[in-house]
């Protein structure tokens, strides 16, 4: 059964809540009969009551922040100058028989295969994967290769991927 908000138990509920500063959790107690926690914020929230204590405070002025001049990083290397670099996107193999990325099923590998010929018309290996991964086995092994960037010559190829993608 439901506790009735009766005009003595609202009267307490200001008192305890509003005046003395009690925490929800505290008046709920002192008002017995089952009340809870969430009952008395939501009441005290209905009726539109606020705490002192709880008002919002304005905030206070920032500060000025000194600004220091910025220098930017100069690479007199790539920064990926020491990694394995991935193979290229189109001379991966294909191991099954690609299809659609939205046509592909459950248990086939969604990996990119080639370029698409139209926005949404990517293709995906579709070879089967092994337990609930995306991706079939060799196609996961370079996907997860240690220490592997892409060479600037990939990066703008998986750009246009995208661009033609949207």
């Amino acid at each position: 059964m439901s506790f009735a908000w009766s005009s003595a138990a609202l009267d307490n509920l200001y008192r305890l809540y509003v005046r003395e500063r009690l925490s929800a959790a505290h008046t709920a107690t002192a008002l017995g009969d089952g009340v809870t926690r969430n009952a008395v914020l939501g009441k005290i929230q209905r009726l539109g009551w606020r705490r002192p204590d709880l008002e919002p405070k304005p905030p206070a002025p920032r500060q000025r922040q000194r600004s220091r001049p910025v220098t930017p990083r100069v690479f007199t290397r790539s920064p990926f100058a020491g990694r394995i670099p991935l193979p290229k996107l189109l001379e991966i193999t294909v191991i099954g028989a690609p299809r659609l990325w939205t046509e592909r099923r459950v248990g086939q590998c969604a990996f990119p295969v080639g370029e698409p010929a139209q926005p949404g018309m990517q293709l995906s290996c579709c070879a089967p994967t092994l337990g609930r991964g995306a991706y079939c086995p060799d196609h996961r092994a370079l996907m997860i290769l240690p220490n592997t960037a892409l060479t600037p010559k990939d990066q703008d190829a998986i750009a246009e991927i995208a661009r033609r993608a949207t």
